[in-house]
């Protein structure tokens, strides 16, 4: 029975796969790629790629393992999810698990932005056995999940990197040579270290065109030099190293004839040249020695030793023909020149000019031939020269009367007089000094006013005379007359302390004292009561009070208390 029931499945399942089905093609919604840096790797370099994503939908979480092929190596702790990323993406999860490589990002609220973003990054050394050829970093187990927390189709777009081998050594064979012109070219080849170098193009250079270029390894020959020949490789500037010797072969030469020597130019024996090399291949161009000057008369200018004076002919240097070179050698030319004069000249006949006369210049006389060269002229006669200033019939002014002088003026050479002037001395009036008179007890006060040039005087300012002061009893006049008062009366005799004049110093009198301090009524006036100032300060204080006290106590005091005093 249960092999009916298997065989009547089986049958229906080769029906239903016979069936023909059509299967949606899945759209592709998120993108991740991977991008490398630098484009250029070799055995040894180091790399760094970054991950990226687009998507064309929101999505809340990212997922995915790095996937680096065998000859690359991935450098521990390079891997990090790219700083800043999770700000961008507003996700609160961002990490990179060391151990199995993995990136994971996630959040509950979709990222709706649809530009590329870098997600992660990490370094990988290129093995140093790795062949050349291409290798595909990419990554796997990529999940990115939509805002339903749903996974969305995604694309992966590895990088290829292309691993080349970089030159070591580049080595031009032959590494020298000696060559010759007639040779016409000569072919150089490059070879490489290591043999399996991938790019093994080179850039050829001549160290001088003139004498030698080169293209792709051949080599014109030019001319006779000595030339290095390099090879670049375009991958990393490896250099490689030819030089060449190379000879002419003089195939075209030209005889030069002999020239003879002169005075400027050196002659040379017949000699053969090369006209590819400029090499001398017979005879010999060394410069023969210079023949002598040949020397002549030559009446020019530049040859001029002296001119012709009024008393000699014109003197010349002779000179080369060939080169004009002077001669030390001279010779006269030509007659005198009766308008050129020459040593010293003086004057004759000469006549100062005064302020009365005119004068002569002189005639120039030349001291060679005693001949007048140029004739004098007359010279206009001088301006007077003033003298300074002279005063005559001098009257002094005086304070009341004004006074005069003559200001005159001579010529300092014949004594003329060139003017005269009168010039009038105004009075200056009077120049009064003041002297004040003070008043005293009996007579008046007044300003005597008196001339200072003169004898004259004048008063004024009167003050009243101030009268006797016989004020406080005084005996004699205090303004010091020595007039006596007719009034004056001997003070009273009292004891000094015996403030209520009983003849006795007590305790009450301190007591009137200090009532009087106090401003409280006493049966005494004041007057009365200044028996009591025994420091005599005109007033009644608190140290008239304390004294007293010191005197009743028995105890000293700087005072003559209880003495009789007016």
């Amino acid at each position: 029975m249960k092999i009916k029931i298997l065989s009547i499945l089986l049958v229906l399942m080769i029906a239903i796969a016979a069936v023909p089905v059509h299967i949606p093609a899945v759209e592709v919604k998120a993108v991740l790629s991977v991008e490398q840096q630098p484009a250029a790797a070799y055995p040894g370099s180091e790399l760094t790629f970054i991950v990226y994503i687009e998507s064309d939908v929101p999505f809340t979480g990212i997922q995915f393992d790095l996937d680096i092929p065998e000859g690359l190596t991935y450098v521990p702790f390079s891997g990090k999810v790219v700083d800043g990323t999770c700000e961008v993406l507003g996700f609160t999860e961002a990490s990179f698990t060391e151990l199995t490589k993995r990136v994971t990002y996630g959040n509950d609220i979709p990222y709706s932005g649809t530009e590329k973003i870098a997600l992660a990054e990490f370094r990988c050394n290129v093995d140093k056995n790795a062949s050349a050829g291409n290798y595909q970093v990419s990554v796997n187990r990529a999940d990115v999940s939509d805002s339903a927390f749903v996974s969305v189709a995604s694309e992966i777009r590895p990088t290829s990197v292309n691993v080349t081998i970089p030159p070591k050594r580049l080595k031009i064979i032959p590494e020298t040579a000696t060559v010759y012109t007639a040779d016409r070219t000569v072919s150089l080849t490059a070879e490489f270290e290591p043999s399996d170098t991938t790019n093994r193009n080179v850039t050829w250079q001549s160290s001088d065109e003139s004498a030698a270029t080169v293209e792709n390894g051949v080599v014109q020959l030019l001319k006779k030099g000595f030339v290095t020949i390099t090879a670049i490789s375009d991958e990393n500037g490896v250099e490689g190293y030819c030089v060449l010797t190379i000879n002419c072969s003089h195939i075209h030469t030209k005889t030069i004839e002999a020239g003879a020597s002169t005075c400027l130019v050196h002659g040379h024996d017949a000699y053969t040249v090369c006209e590819d090399c400029g090499e001398i291949v017979a005879g010999s161009n060394a410069p023969l020695p210079l023949s002598d000057h040949r020397f002549a008369e030559d009446v020019q200018d530049r040859y001029l030793k002296t001119e012709a004076s009024c008393i000699s002919k014109a003197v010349y240097y002779k000179s080369c023909s060939v080169c004009s070179e002077k001669s030390e050698e001279t010779f006269e030319y030509g007659e005198n020149n009766p308008s050129n004069h020459v040593g010293n000249t003086h004057i004759e006949n000469a006549v100062a000019p005064s302020c009365i006369s005119n004068g002569y210049t002189g005639d120039i006389v030349c001291d060679s031939c005693k001949k007048i060269i140029e004739y004098g002229t007359s010279v206009d006669k001088t301006a007077h020269v003033p003298s300074q200033k002279f005063k005559e019939n001098i009257k002094e002014a005086s304070c009341t009367d004004s006074g005069s002088y003559d200001e005159v003026i001579y010529c300092t050479q014949c004594k003329t007089e060139l003017s005269r002037k009168s010039i009038v001395i105004p009075s200056e009036g009077h120049r009064y000094k003041d002297r004040v008179i003070p008043p005293n007890c009996t007579e008046k006060g007044y300003t005597v006013h008196t001339c200072e040039k003169c004898p004259d005087s004048y008063i004024d300012t009167y003050v009243d005379a101030i009268g006797h002061d016989f004020s406080d009893n005084a005996e004699y006049c205090r303004h010091g007359c020595r007039t006596k008062n007719p009034y004056y009366q001997e003070p009273e005799k009292v004891i000094l302390g015996d403030a209520d004049g009983n003849g006795e110093i007590e305790s009450v009198d301190v007591t009137f004292i200090q009532r009087y301090i106090a401003q409280i009524p006493t049966p005494y006036t004041k007057a009365e009561l200044m028996r009591g100032d025994v420091d005599g300060s005109g007033d009644l204080e608190l140290t008239d009070v304390t004294a007293i006290q010191y005197y009743l106590c028995h105890l000293k005091t700087p005072y003559p208390i209880g003495e009789i005093v007016s």
